[in-house]
This record gives C-alpha cells, sequence and structure tokens, in this order.
C-alpha cells in the first residue's frame, strides 16, 4: 500500500497549511478536519494481569519481571520492568510456580513484553530451541488475564515434557483467501504466515498459551485467543482476520527553533512507519529509509498526509534520526511516545516537539566534505558507535559533497562514542577508508555541556576508484536477437532489511540497463540443521510487503520480473551439508521443508504476478538423485529422491501458471532426472574458465568461449533440452579481480579461489588485485558469442549489488565498466 496520498493531495495541504501559518484569517485545519484529542487524561484504562509459569530449575531468590518491549525506539534500549508476585493460590509446586503482575493500559493497546529474571545481569527468557523471546503480544481491548508459560532461561536448560506446537491457516473473513505476511506469536515464538496462509510455532511448553495474528502494516485487525498446547501434540488454530478500510491522517508538528531543515521524519509501529519486525545492530527495530518525511511548512511547522488502517493502534515520534538517535523527549527527558487509534473518518493529528534534547549535555554539529568521486544521486551516513555499531543516520547535503548531521540525543544514557561515515547506509561495506570493515575503532567524541563542531573529511571511500574508468572498446557488429531473447540481470541477495529498501529504489535503474528481466533473489533461511528448518528471517530476509514492492516497482518499469527464491545458510553451503546427519529420518525432514520452500515461493510468484520462477541451484546438489558432498562422498539422499522431486515440481506447476525455469551448473551426468518435464527452461551456470591475464588476447578468450559453446554447453543442450523445446538460457558472471584462476583442480598454480567467494559484497581477498578490465573483457566475451548460437535464449548477468556503487572485487558489476557494456549489448540484441 502507499504510505501517502498522491502528490496533489500534499500539495493541497501544504497549500493550506502555508495560507493559515501566514494569514490573519480564520481559516484554520481544525476547520477542515477533526482535530484528535490526544489528551491521555480522556482516555479509557484497562488493567491486564499476567500470570506466567516458570520452570522448576529457575534459580531461587531473584526477582521476576514483566519486561513491557518499545519497538519504535528499540525493544534492547527502552524497556520497562514491572516486578511479579507469586501467584500463590494458583501454584502447582510438580509444575514450576506462577507469578503474576498487573498492568494498567489505555483501552486497544497492544502490548509487546516479555519475562526477565535479576541477578546480577537481566536474565531473558528463551524458547526451547534456545533462541532470546524476541516479545509476546496481548492485546488489552478490555480488561484481561494472560497466561504464559516460560520455555526456558538464557541460563538454565528446558525443563518441561516434551514441546508440541500450534499450526493452522490466516485467512480472510470476508473472501476466505489465505492471508501471507502475518505476524503470528504464541509462547514467545514468532512465525509469518506464507503465500498459502500457513503458520507453525514448534517447541512450545505444554499449557496455554496466549496466540494473537498481527498485521505488519495493519491492514488486517488483530485477533486474540487462548491455545491448550498438549505434549507432543499438535494444536490446530485456523483463524479468520478482517480487513481494515483506510482513511487519510494528517499530521502537522511544530518543532524547536534551530531544527535542521527537512531533517523531520516520523516513525511509529507499522511498517510503513519504519519498523522492519528484525532485530537491527544495537538494539534497534526502525529503519530511517522506510520512515515518512515530513515536508517544511513554514514557522517550523511540518506536515505530511499518510493513509493509515482504520481501528489500527499508532505508536509514533517524530525524529532526526530513528527512533533511539535524535528522537524527540519529554520535558524530563525520557523518550516521547504518541498513540491513537485511527478513527473511521479523516483527522489531524497537531503536535509539539518538546526537545531534541535529553540531559544536560547539547549538540555536536558533524560537518563532512565528501570527495568529488562520491556517486551523484548516494547519500551520506553516519553511524554511531556507543556500546556497538547501530543504524546508520542519513546526513542532510548542503552542498554537492557536503554534508551535515547534528546530535542531539540520547546523552543523557550515553558517554563517550564513535562513529564513522557510509555511502547509502552500507556501513561495513561502502565505509569512509579511513574507518572501514566490519568492527573498525571509528573516530572518537565526547558529548559535552557546550555545543560541539567537528569538521570531518572524507579523503577516500572504500571501493571507490578516484579516477574515471577508460571508455569500453567500440562494440562489434551485433546481430539483434528479438524481444523473445532474455536479456536479465539478477540481484545479489539481501542480508539486511534496509537492503530490500534500496533494492527497490534501483530497479529504475536496472530498467535503464536495457534489461528486459529483472531476476529478484527473496531468501528463507536455514534456522537449525538438525532437524532441518528453513523459514522467513526478518532480520536478513525479504518481508512478504518487502517482495510485492520490488515486483511492483519492476512491473511499473516495463520490466519481466522473475523469482529466484534461495537460501541464507549459517556458514558456507557445502560445509553446512557436510555436518548434517544425513540420515533417513533428516532426509525426510529436508524434503518437507524444501517442498514448503518451494510452494511458498510459486504461490508467492502467481499472486504477485511475476513471469517467471526459477528453482534449482547448485547448492542442491546433495538433495538431488545420486547426491554427493563436496568431499565427493554419497550425500545419502533417499533411493526415491527422484519421485520426491517429481511431487515437488509437480506441485510447483499447480500453484504458479508462469514459466518455471531451473538453474543448475555442467552435469557430471548424462542422466536426466524426472523432474525435468515439469521444467520449461532451463538457466546454465556458464563458465567457459577465462584465465585472464595481462597477454590474453580477446581473440583468444573468444576462441575458449565458442569452444566451450559448441562443445559441452551445446552436448547438454542437444541431448537434455533439444527434443523436449525447452529454452536453454546462460546465467554469467566475473569477479571484478586481476589474474583470477578459475581452475580449482589439484595441479593448478597460484592461489585458487572458487568464485562463491565473490558472490557477496567487498570480498577479502589480499591475494588478488582488482581488475575491472578483466571483468568487462570477460562480459565482452560472453556477449560476443552466446547470443550468436540460435540454440542459446537468452543471457542473465549475476549478483548486481543493488544497495551502493562499489568497485570491489565481487562479481557485480553495478558501477563498473561491464556495467556500461553490458547495457550497450542489451540495447542492440533487442
Amino acid at each position: 500500500m502507499s504510505i501517502s496520498r498522491p502528490k496533489r493531495m500534499l500539495l493541497s495541504f501544504i497549500f493550506l497549511l502555508s495560507f493559515t501559518l501566514s494569514s490573519c484569517g480564520s481559516i484554520s485545519l481544525g476547520d477542515i478536519f477533526p482535530t484528535l484529542n490526544t489528551d491521555s487524561s480522556d482516555e479509557v484504562m484497562v488493567d491486564v494481569t499476567f500470570f506466567v509459569q516458570i520452570p522448576l530449575n529457575t534459580p531461587e531468590g531473584e526477582i521476576i519481571y514483566l519486561s513491557t518491549l518499545d519497538e519504535v525506539t528499540g525493544l534492547g534500549v527502552n524497556a520497562t520492568a514491572h516486578p511479579m508476585e507469586p501467584a500463590l493460590g494458583d501454584a502447582n509446586l510438580d509444575q514450576g510456580l506462577i507469578y503474576k503482575a498487573t498492568i494498567t493500559v489505555p483501552q486497544h493497546t497492544i502490548i509487546k513484553y516479555r519475562y526477565t529474571r535479576q541477578n546480577q545481569y537481566a536474565v531473558i527468557e528463551h524458547t526451547q530451541d534456545d533462541e532470546q523471546v524476541r516479545y509476546r503480544m496481548a492485546k488489552a481491548d478490555n480488561q484481561l488475564e494472560i497466561r504464559d508459560v516460560v520455555s526456558k532461561w538464557s541460563d538454565t536448560s528446558y525443563y518441561w515434557s516434551e514441546p508440541g506446537r500450534i499450526s493452522g491457516i490466516i485467512s480472510d473473513s470476508r473472501t476466505g483467501e489465505p492471508v501471507p505476511g502475518m505476524l503470528v506469536i504464541g509462547g514467545g515464538v514468532q512465525a509469518f504466515t506464507t503465500a498459502s496462509g500457513s503458520y507453525m510455532l514448534p517447541g512450545l511448553p505444554p499449557g496455554v498459551h496466549n496466540l494473537v495474528v498481527y498485521a505488519p502494516d495493519g491492514t488486517y485487525q488483530e485477533i486474540q485467543q487462548g491455545a491448550e498446547v498438549a505434549s507432543q501434540a499438535n494444536t490446530e488454530a485456523n483463524l479468520a482476520i478482517t480487513p481494515r478500510e483506510y482513511v487519510d491522517v494528517t499530521f502537522l508538528v511544530s518543532v524547536p527553533i534551530g531544527t535542521p531543515e527537512n531533517s523531520v521524519r516520523l516513525v511509529g509501529n507499522l511498517y510503513q512507519l519504519g519498523n522492519t519486525f528484525g532485530n537491527l545492530p544495537g538494539g534497534m527495530n526502525t529503519i530511517p529509509s522506510r520512515m515518512p518525511h515530513l515536508t517544511f511548512a513554514g514557522d517550523n511547522h511540518y506536515g505530511i498526509i499518510l493513509s493509515l488502517p482504520v481501528g489500527a493502534e499508532i505508536r509514533y515520534k517524530y525524529t532526526l534520526g530513528d527512533g533511539f538517535w535524535n528522537a524527540e523527549h519529554a520535558e524530563d527527558g525520557s523518550f516521547s511516545m504518541r498513540r491513537f487509534i485511527v478513527p473511521e473518518y479523516p483527522i489531524q493529528n497537531t503536535d509539539e516537539v518538546f526537545t531534541w534534547k535529553s540531559g544536560t549535555k547539547d549538540s555536536i554539529t558533524f560537518d563532512l566534505w565528501t570527495p568529488e568521486n562520491t556517486p551523484v544521486g548516494e547519500k551520506v551516513y553516519i553511524q554511531f558507535n556507543p556500546y556497538g555499531w547501530t543504524t546508520p543516520l542519513p546526513m542532510t547535503e548542503v552542498a554537492p559533497n557536503h554534508w551535515v548531521f547534528i546530535l542531539f540525543s540520547p546523552f543523557d544514557i550515553l558517554s563517550d562514542l564513535t562513529y564513522r561515515y557510509c555511502r547509502e547506509g552500507e556501513c561495513g561495506i561502502a565505509d569512509d577508508a579511513a574507518t572501514s570493515g566490519i568492527y573498525p575503532e571509528g573516530r572518537a567524541v565526547s558529548p559535552s555541556a557546550e555545543p560541539q563542531y567537528i569538521a570531518d573529511t572524507v579523503e577516500d571511500w572504500a571501493w571507490l576508484e578516484s579516477t574515471s574508468f577508460a571508455a569500453n572498446a567500440p562494440l562489434p557488429a551485433i546481430t539483434p536477437r528479438g524481444e523473445n531473447f532474455i536479456t536479465g540481470i539478477e540481484l545479489m541477495t539481501a542480508s539486511k532489511p534496509a537492503d530490500s529498501v534500496q533494492m527497490s529504489a534501483a530497479i529504475p535503474n536496472i530498467a535503464g540497463l536495457n534489461s528486459s528481466w529483472v531476476i529478484l533473489t527473496p531468501t528463507w533461511t536455514f534456522t537449525h540443521q538438525n532437524p532441518p528448518v528453513i523459514e522467513p528471517n526478518p532480520n536478513q530476509d525479504p518481508l512478504w510487503i518487502d517482495l510485492s514492492t520490488m515486483t511492483r516497482i519492476a512491473l511499473t518499469e516495463g520490466l519481466h520480473v522473475a523469482i529466484h527464491p534461495q537460501p541464507h545458510f549459517p556458514d558456507d553451503p557445502p560445509d553446512w551439508w557436510m555436518n548434517a546427519p544425513l540420515d533417513f529420518s533428516w532426509w525426510n525432514s529436508w524434503f518437507d521443508q524444501y517442498h514448503a520452500f518451494a510452494i511458498h515461493f510459486a504461490e508467492t510468484a502467481q499472486i504477485q504476478g511475476a513471469d517467471m520462477l526459477i528453482l534449482g541451484g547448485d547448492w542442491l546438489t546433495p538433495a538431488l538423485p545420486g547426491g554427493k558432498l563436496k568431499n565427493g562422498d554419497p550425500s545419502g539422499v533417499p533411493a526415491d529422491s527422484g519421485l520426491r522431486w517429481v511431487e515437488i515440481m509437480n506441485d510447483v506447476n499447480a500453484r504458479f501458471s508462469g514459466t518455471i525455469a531451473w538453474t543448475m551448473s555442467l552435469p557430471s551426468t548424462s542422466s536426466i532426472p524426472d523432474h525435468f518435464e515439469h521444467v520449461d527452461q532451463v538457466h546454465l551456470n556458464w563458465n567457459p574458465r577465462l584465465a585472464i591475464t595481462t597477454d590474453t588476447t580477446l581473440e583468444e578468450l573468444v576462441n575458449i568461449a565458442n569452444l566451450s559453446l559448441d562443445g559441452e554447453v551445446n552436448t547438454f543442450w542437444s541431448t537434455w533440452l533439444k527434443t523436449d523445446d525447452k529454452l536453454l538460457v546462460l546465467r554469467v558472471l566475473y569477479p571484478s579481480v586481476s589474474g583470477w584462476n578459475p581452475d580449482c583442480s589439484s595441479d593448478s598454480d597460484g592461489p585458487c579461489y572458487p568464485i562463491s567467494t565473490f558472490t557477496t559484497p567487498a570480498p577479502i581477498v589480499a591475494e588478488y588485485e582488482t581488475g575491472f578490465s578483466e571483468q568487462a573483457l570477460a562480459y565482452q566475451v560472453y556477449l560476443s558469442t552466446a547470443p550468436n548460437k540460435s540454440w542459446i535464449s537468452g543471457i542473465i548477468s549475476q549478483g548486481y549489488y543493488a544497495p551502493a556503487v562499489l568497485h570491489d572485487k565481487s562479481i557485480s558489476i553495478h558501477g563498473k565498466p561491464a556495467e556500461s557494456l553490458l547495457q550497450e549489448w542489451y540495447f542492440k540484441l533487442k
């Protein structure tokens, strides 16, 4: 959904606001929109009593707390601890003590909370599989009792009977259709519904758990009910949720004198207000790139109109940074938080920021000059480290290559800190060269009672050349292949929530490269190995809304969209397979998990309007018939694995009506797997082993490529695909290094790094220098040969790093000579 109304509506609002503020007439916005009364004294308050059963192995003599959380400021930085007391009348000493606490909150409040206990440190409850409880949830529509069970603490073992689980399907109460992307919470476990509306909450101790379904963008009404879980049993909870209508809400805020111009944002608890529903570094949860940016309306006033869901609880504040840094503060120095329930009619919220400061220390102005080669259109961010690196914050560009950020707060809880600069928020990758890397010392600063002015200069950016690249050589005569020839660019997978925002912003640039296709690479994460579990992890995997936004933008730009889902592994995939049990029971679980993964993305592609779904990949090699591990040993994949793959592809075809492609490298066997009959295209990872040196000529490399095409590639096409009229598309890549040796055989000379070394941004490979001309030369070879073969139906460039220009050693062509070369070729191939 759109955060704000069309531009003309916002302009009308600003016109009216400016007129009101500059005239002596009697017109006011209160005459146009009803003004919301935010006086908390008028709110209906309700009591909520929490009962929690703690395990018997809980250390004695420690206070148990109900910890209510603030996801806007940060789950890790602004919790409120409510001491609990034993509920002796409810205790069953054989099962564990029960504690209780009552809090009073405004009616319809969404409470995010978890349980802690206090010894020398705060000890946070964990789930049965030893994950920290992010938060539980309760909705206080009326006086309420909530009953919970703590699975375990971070410093104790699981003590209950064998756990059970809750599972079900969430559907739309009006249409009956499944609802994807909903957050389901129970027993401290969280899950997002799949494209089929299904969810599962495993590892729950026996007992009654509060089950809540919550829409991250508020599109649906919350639903809450108790769910009783028995040991080693599944509790089925199929729930129907009601969609909400939307209404325009006007936010008008007066800010303190001296507020930096055009820096005011609104941050809140919904997705469209900056919430990621993931855990960011430093205990934060919101990102500035998704926060609504308010428009200056004169006389220290800012405003915006947002379309918000009727009945949703909105918690928000104004900020010059995020929910923690530079957020507004109350008169007593505490973090401010505003709250209202969206009514059924348009309203105006008229607010006033008391101060951006906290404590007795004054502001610090960071005045930064960046080098001339800073890419036009890229933003510069500043990142602070008070106890660990936190979410980067955008600076304000006051002139070309001149950036300013004024830090106001929260100095009441901070002392010394360090900081660094980076491009596009990609700290740790696109850094100031003086403070580059994942854990640099940074520049130091100490807040004081007097204002400070710090003048800094970035002399060089890491992974950004200071001089322009030489022009590419003229292209040879090119025979167009027509519109049916696939020209595509595949995005590098995301690794943090902000990447999805930047990927969406980069899609118009990809369209400008004359690519006819964009290949989106959403991920799920292998969160457990035994048993194997692959699921969406909001800390690094795109949410449903993220992927939907990217798809919509790409289609609007006139691009064809392919969805190529991929896994995040906790370590190198071949090592992950080597360390897995790989027994029959494990394989059964693995195939169940992959089946759910494939079906989810098939249904996602269908619902979101994608043109193609791409499955497969070399990471699946151990799971295919005759699968081998990296050391050559058999993987132990079940003998009926071929039938299992046929079943998976049958189910994929039943759910997705578009083109289905399978990606792979050249096979080591001539045996065609049975599931290939359910595939429309094969996307082959083509690596003709171009060992490019300073002495290698284009002609020599073209000969190598043609030998590969006319030999191994043509043999593959003619034996595996030709008879069934399946299309062959080549996937190409090459690292930006000089002297790369693609031959990793035992008798090869020199350093050898597999291509996977270069598939993430800014890889550190000291043995190689950057080689941008080598990468461009490789692309010249690919594009001068493959399109000339009539039996090849397309070419896709892999690993496009969207967030920022990087002149690194990776396979990404973004900002490198190979990018402009590809742009020319793709134009002439049409």
